[in-house]
């Protein structure tokens, strides 16, 4: 069910890094840290990201493929109650 997006993972990180105003990732390469490392419940993840400007942090979630892997988040994960992302 996962596989999608666990493949599409390196691809959409390293668009992140490519892009401009990206400042830092919490899971970049050679961080130990996992996607379910902020909660208690393991089936809750959580990418955190720098970025420069909230221009740039804009252009990349939704002028970019991200928008495309945002956008079938449905696929892969339960509905959830509240803000799905912050920024």
């Amino acid at each position: 069910m996962m596989a999608d997006y666990i493949a599409l993972r390196p691809i959409i990180d390293a668009l992140a890094r490519r892009s401009p105003g990206f400042i830092w990732r919490r899971n970049g390469a050679g961080s130990k840290a996992k996607e379910t490392d902020l909660y208690d419940d393991q089936m809750i993840i959580a990418n955190i990201s720098v970025w420069a400007t909230l221009e740039d942090y804009y252009n990349f979630v939704y002028k970019s493929q991200h928008l495309e892997v945002l956008n079938r988040r449905s696929e892969w994960f339960q509905h959830f109650e509240g803000p799905f992302h912050t920024m």
